[in-house]
């Protein structure tokens, strides 16, 4: 992805995934040979990992300061809303047929035409167009090192904030058969408030980290921590709800964040490697959450959250004090 950019520029290699995205999805609505399918769904995902990293890290080349906090929050704001959209579109169409659902991709046409003719070149129109060669390559050379391991361990601090967060998600139906509190529905019903919980808190995102600037990192963290805890020791479906409800407000403060952090170290030149590396966090964490949500729990849905939580607070304490001991010394140095 990285010598694609380089080779035909950021903006064109966004739209040649989108493309590639727009078209390999809609395959299923008109086939249904098995093969066929699953090559479209392989490109497909070719399509997203080509876009995904470059519409994060474009909003870095024109943006800076608490306007890329805003737009970071209301970036996270929109993908949640849209997913949330297309999954309930793609369920009610699944009713009429399966072929039919997939026709929600077509959604990919008008994001296609309005990428192409509203956002522009950041090699010409980025913050850093204006600048000399010489000042590119030197900024180019300060930042790539050096930003490389910040964003090597913000991705870290996502990945395990993801792989344990994302227990909850997949175990409430579990837990609540398990633990008498409720049925399946009752968990699903949960889950949708805790998607608008989300969609509030990553809207709330930039006026948070005007506030508490780097600690909203470790806000994110705590109440992603805390929540599973209580969730842990809950026998009733109104302390789940509230413990979703502060973990969807508070918790999801963290991946925003980290997008506004990789940003702030990133030029044109590294900016789609970076954030594809923080992505690649981000998506190993949502796939290998079941993997250790049975390490933790074994057959207990509880326990896998209840040792998830403590686990993840342990984590941010860690984080917390190697953090601020950086900072500090960089401070005396």
């Amino acid at each position: 992805m990285l010598s694609i950019s380089t080779w035909i520029g950021q903006k064109q290699t966004a739209v040649l995934g989108l493309l590639v995205a727009a078209v390999s999805s809609v395959i299923p609505v008109f086939s249904s040979n098995f093969h066929i399918v699953i090559i479209s769904r392989v490109i497909f995902g070719v399509g997203i990992g080509l876009a995904n990293p470059l519409t994060i890290s474009l909003i870095g080349e024109f943006f800076s300061g608490n306007t890329l906090a805003n737009l970071m929050d209301w970036r996270s704001a929109v993908a949640g809303l849209g997913q949330s959209l297309m999954t309930f579109c793609a369920g009610y169409l699944l009713t009429i047929n399966w072929h039919v659902a997939y026709t929600v991709y077509f959604l990919f046409i008008p994001a296609l035409i309005f990428f192409v003719f509203f956002v522009p070149e950041p090699e010409k129109f980025g913050l850093n167009a204006d600048s000399s060669n010489e000042e590119k390559k030197e900024k180019e050379s300060k930042f790539t090192w050096k930003g490389f391991s910040t964003v090597l361990g913000l991705a870290l601090i996502l990945f395990a904030t993801m792989v344990i967060s994302m227990i909850a998600y997949i175990k409430l139906a579990e837990f609540y058969v398990e633990s008498h509190i409720g049925t399946p529905t009752q968990a699903s019903t949960v889950l949708s408030i805790f998607g608008i919980a989300q969609l509030v808190g990553n809207a709330l995102f930039g006026i948070v980290y005007k506030l508490f600037k780097n600690w909203t990192l470790y806000i994110g963290m705590l109440f992603s921590a805390i929540p599973l805890i209580g969730i842990g020791y809950a026998h009733s479906n109104l302390v789940v709800t509230v413990m979703f409800i502060l973990m969807g407000l508070l918790g999801g403060l963290a991946i925003p964040y980290i997008f506004t952090k990789v940003a702030g170290v990133t030029n044109t030149k590294n900016a789609p490697l970076f954030n594809g590396i923080v992505l690649v966090g981000f998506n190993m964490g949502s796939f290998c959450a079941p993997i250790l949500g049975k390490v933790l729990g074994g057959a207990s849905a509880r326990l896998a959250m209840l040792h998830g939580g403590y686990l993840l607070f342990i984590i941010t304490i860690v984080v917390i004090l190697i953090m601020e001991v950086t900072r500090r010394m960089k401070r005396v140095m």
